[in-house]
């Protein structure tokens, strides 16, 4: 018996069954996706996750302090092998949100305890990775509610309407969206100095009507950083009343992974993604987001 992995939450039209192919290498799975068939190398995946240094350079936003790790200290009793201790055993203090890679669920934004570990059950998807330009709050036609600059760096809808179709986005999967310029500091920038590119509402609106369940992309936040605590793009996503912070109808399954990091020779087009979370009971975790390349496989 051939052994299917539905994903969740299950589509409507276009299943898509995992399995692996019988006389290839091991290491790669065939896919069946809307009706097409695909391979996916799965012994060359792409980390897109940022690395957290604990001792050196990392990324930051919101001024929220560092991560940081600490030999565990019972007076002079130290767990670092460097001080004389056995073993290397070490405290983490970490904020998923402002320190690197994270994945988000809709308990971010309820007052209801809702944890990713609950929500993030089939961590395997296929994603569609584009490439945008943020533009100025003075160029687009998009309104943004709440405080704005005309300097202010946003994706727009027109942005996405060029490289996006409900025909592009695979069903019950995601999007990962890349922003350009995309230098390698990207990895390390402590966004204090320079306010990111944030979504507009009508961009965030027609990726909810493309049915993306798994946003993926390179910024601390779908929302500008200081938006008077309104998150609108974020209430779109899942389908919150604006200013509400109470579950409406079933609780989304949907996920927003920020600050990842995709490579410049990493080229747009589909991909399989696997989601790793540790299992925390939070609103959100540290995530470590892989893609697989994906090709068509002829009929």
């Amino acid at each position: 018996m051939k052994r299917v992995t539905r994903f969740h939450p299950p589509p409507k039209k276009g299943l898509l069954r995992l399995k692996h192919t019988k006389g290839f290498d091991p290491m790669k799975t065939s896919l069946t996706l809307s009706g097409e068939c695909w391979q996916a190398d799965l012994a060359h995946p792409i980390d897109i996750s940022i690395p957290l240094d604990f001792f050196g350079a990392q990324p930051g936003a919101f001024g929220i302090q560092r991560a940081a790790a600490q030999p565990y200290t019972v007076g002079e009793f130290v767990l670092d092998t460097r001080e004389g201790g056995s073993v290397n055993c070490f405290n983490v203090q970490l904020n998923p949100h402002g320190n690197g890679t994270h994945t988000e669920c809709v308990g971010h934004i309820l007052n209801k305890r809702i944890y990713i570990n609950d929500i993030l059950k089939q961590p395997m998807f296929p994603v569609r990775l584009v490439t945008v330009t943020p533009r100025t709050c003075a160029s687009v036609d998009d309104k943004v509610h709440g405080p704005s600059t005309p300097e202010d760096l946003v994706i727009d809808v027109e942005s996405l309407t060029s490289v996006l179709s409900k025909e592009s986005v695979p069903t019950g999967g995601g999007v990962v969206l890349r922003t350009l310029p995309n230098e390698v500091g990207k990895q390390s920038r402590s966004y204090r100095q320079k306010r990111p590119a944030y979504l507009t509402p009508a961009s965030m609106t027609y990726l909810v009507l493309l049915g993306v369940c798994h946003l993926l992309l390179d910024v601390p936040s779908v929302d500008r950083d200081d938006d008077d605590g309104a998150l609108v793009a974020h209430h779109l996503f899942w389908e919150v009343p604006q200013g509400s912070h109470e579950v409406v109808g079933e609780v989304s399954t949907k996920t927003i992974t920020e600050m990842v990091y995709i490579p410049e020779e990493v080229p747009d087009g589909l991909y399989l993604a696997n989601l790793q979370i540790p299992s925390f009971c939070l609103d959100a975790a540290p995530s470590r987001p892989l893609l697989y390349r994906m090709e068509q496989v002829p009929s």
